[in-house]
């Protein structure tokens, strides 16, 4: 039951009751609402519960309450904008109730779910009607009484017929199956009889006499039974859906939609003023195949396949139509046309456009339902690209935030973001680290041949270059600090662990080996030249900035890096004393010289069992090349120059570490 009902109820009781009376009503009912949307659905029993907690409360019996809010559903429905519908369905009460059905069907668009009753007009005469109101509801033939006093009120009153006044009166009420029938006698004064009788007795009818074949092509949809209900003839486009229904009864392939009355001869002759619906038992293209006819029409579209796999589709062939007797012929004629949505049902039944008639709009709904399918469609393709530009320009604004946060933090550690994130202030982030390991990486002579290269080629190259060296971070678990003009990587004081060293001293060994196989001079081509340093110490780190936060380090390995890296020939990784007494005796080191500020430093060469990199973890930008042929005399001559006489120096790294924040020999302490 639509909200529809309800509301007139509520509206009802307030406007002719008082407010009082409903806040009544809501308290007994514990109802928190005062009204009742039109278009949403309750359950049946809803308004039986609501009548009968007004009815106590107003001290009413069900007839005066029940006509009263019928009165009052008029008023509604007027302040609804159906005024002039009302008005328009019908010249007489009698034609008024004839059409009511038809409003009722249409009104289907708007209540889809909506249960609607049937009015029949079963006598007639100058004083008095016979009305006979059918509904699978109980308890609303006084809410009918209502409605139609009120409405022949309205329809006097348009007439200009103020005089005249209708008494309504329920004579028998039965139950047939599961549908109450109630006959009402409606007492009036009424005239369009009179007038209609007149008229019928000064028209002149004419013998013009029609070819049964002329007639059944002007009609294709037309059925023409006899008493027993046994098909006699019908018109050529149902001749074509299921031929084989001549000769055989109307109830085998049809079934009665409306009106609510039993499938006979007799209930059809005393319904002579009423519209029909007939529907197919089965589903039409089934009825169709089953003649094996018509096959070439439509039979295995993509459009039939695809819609064969859906559920809720009816593919009965509807008519609807009257029921006209034919004295000539003592046969009862079904003059009908087809309700059909769209094309789908075309296809279906076998049928084509010219097939449907042309003097009714049988023709312009189907055009015109095609028309808006195809609107549709394009409307709904139209929906289908903006809904995936939405959703690719959501993912990529999810990708660019992404980005977004992951270089806010690149500088930043794990666990120093999340801090940061959860709203701690930068400045109060610092911590004191008892070892951990920095490496320094420079390509030698970059600033010369960049000068001469072409600029889009030296982005290129350095791009390349961050690249590779930043991937072989992640993969040794290493963090790269953020530097202007020098490449510089830590490790154990971002992530503390027990390899730092390790780490640093196998990450130095991949740079160099990823540098020789992938990195070429953006001007000549060749392999460049590395030089690399590691120093290890303790170090304190802070955070700085508060646009971009940066994670920095101060102390030894700072400053013993930017030391060793002064000193550092081409192709070279060096160490401090200190992280040679810390690696493993794996690592293949050899003596350097001394370097002041730092003490002994030594070259690490190469660990025993270290497997080659793979192509895979060499994460060039650019395809890599063969070194050139004379790369080995290059590296031959790097190595010897790696042997010249050692410098004098104060021979330990302590004590180049004693100042956490030194700048000696050039090196800043500030790795952030």
């Amino acid at each position: 039951m639509y909200g529809l009902i309800l509301q007139n109820m509520a509206e009802y009781i307030q406007n002719k009751h008082g407010d009082n009376m409903w806040k009544k009503v809501k308290e007994q009912l514990n109802l928190e609402v005062d009204s009742f949307p039109s278009s949403e659905t309750y359950p049946e029993a809803q308004v039986g519960k609501m009548g009968k907690a007004a009815m106590k409360i107003l001290s009413m019996k069900d007839e005066e309450f029940y006509e009263g809010m019928g009165k009052y559903f008029v008023t509604l429905a007027k302040e609804a904008g159906y005024e002039r519908t009302i008005l328009q369905l019908g010249r007489r009460i009698r034609d008024f109730f004839l059409n009511l059905d038809n409003l009722h069907d249409y009104l289907k668009y708007t209540f889809p779910k909506m249960k609607a009753p049937s009015f029949f007009i079963e006598a007639e005469d100058a004083t008095h009607l016979m009305m006979q109101y059918r509904t699978r509801r109980r308890g609303f033939h006084y809410y009918v009484q209502g409605q139609v006093k009120e409405i022949a009120k309205v329809l006097f009153i348009n007439t200009g017929q103020l005089e005249n006044k209708l008494d309504c009166k329920l004579k028998k009420q039965e139950i047939v199956f599961d549908t109450a029938v109630f006959h009402f006698e409606l007492t009036y004064d009424n005239k369009g009889f009179i007038e209609h009788t007149k008229a019928l007795e000064s028209r002149k009818e004419s013998s013009m006499p029609i070819r049964a074949g002329v007639f059944f092509e002007m009609f294709p949809f037309c059925l023409l039974f006899e008493k027993d209900m046994i098909v006699k003839n019908m018109g050529s486009a149902l001749r074509f859906c299921i031929p084989q229904m001549i000769g055989r009864k109307v109830g085998e392939y049809w079934e009665l939609i409306k009106p609510l009355v039993d499938f006979k001869y007799e209930v059809i002759e005393t319904r002579m003023n009423s519209m029909f619906e007939l529907a197919t038992q089965d589903e039409i293209d089934k009825l169709r195949t089953a003649t094996g006819t018509g096959s070439e029409s439509g039979e295995g579209s993509s459009e039939e396949l695809e819609l064969d796999d859906l559920e809720d589709i009816d593919k009965t062939l509807h008519i609807k139509g009257q029921m006209i007797y034919i004295a000539e012929w003592q046969q009862m004629l079904f003059l009908a046309c087809p309700i059909m949505k769209g094309m789908n049902n075309l296809i279906w039944s076998g049928l084509f456009i010219n097939d449907l008639s042309m003097h009714d709009y049988s023709r312009d709904i189907m055009l015109a339902n095609a028309q808006t399918d195809m609107e549709a469609g394009l409307a709904k393709m139209q929906l289908a690209k903006k809904v995936a530009l939405t959703k690719s320009n959501n993912d990529r604004a999810a990708s660019f935030k992404k980005q977004n946060d992951e270089l806010g933090y690149m500088f930043l550690p794990t666990q120093v973001a999340i801090s940061i994130i959860q709203g701690k202030d930068p400045a109060e982030i610092s911590d004191k680290i008892e070892r951990s390991a920095m490496l320094v990486a420079e390509i030698v002579g970059s600033s010369e041949f960049c000068a001469k290269a072409k600029p889009a080629d030296v982005c290129n190259f350095y791009n390349n270059v961050e690249s590779i060296w930043d991937h072989l971070c992640k993969i040794n678990k290493c963090f790269r600090l953020d530097r202007k003009t020098e490449y510089m990587v830590e490790s154990g004081a971002a992530d503390k662990t027990d390899t730092a060293i390790e780490n640093i001293a196998n990450l130095a060994l991949d740079i160099m080996e990823a540098s020789k196989k992938a990195i070429r001079d953006p001007l000549a081509k060749k392999t460049v030249k590395v030089i690399i340093s590691v120093g290890t110490g303790p170090t304190i780190t802070a955070v700085s900035g508060k646009l971009v936060p940066k994670f920095g380090l101060y102390g030894v390995p700072i400053t013993h890096s930017g030391l060793l890296l002064e000193a550092c020939p081409d192709d070279c990784i060096l160490v401090g004393p200190t992280t040679r007494s810390l690696l493993p005796g794996m690592y293949k080191i050899k003596e350097f010289k001394e370097v002041a500020g730092v003490g002994l430093a030594h070259q690490l060469q190469d660990k025993e069992g270290r497997a080659p990199l793979k192509d895979k973890d060499i994460m060039t930008k650019e395809p890599m090349e063969p070194p050139p042929k004379d790369g080995a005399k290059a590296d031959a001559k790097a190595e010897g120059g790696g042997e010249a006489p050692a410098a004098g120096g104060d021979g330990g790294d302590a004590g180049g570490g004693g100042d956490g924040g030194g700048d000696d020999g050039g090196g800043d302490d500030d790795g952030g």
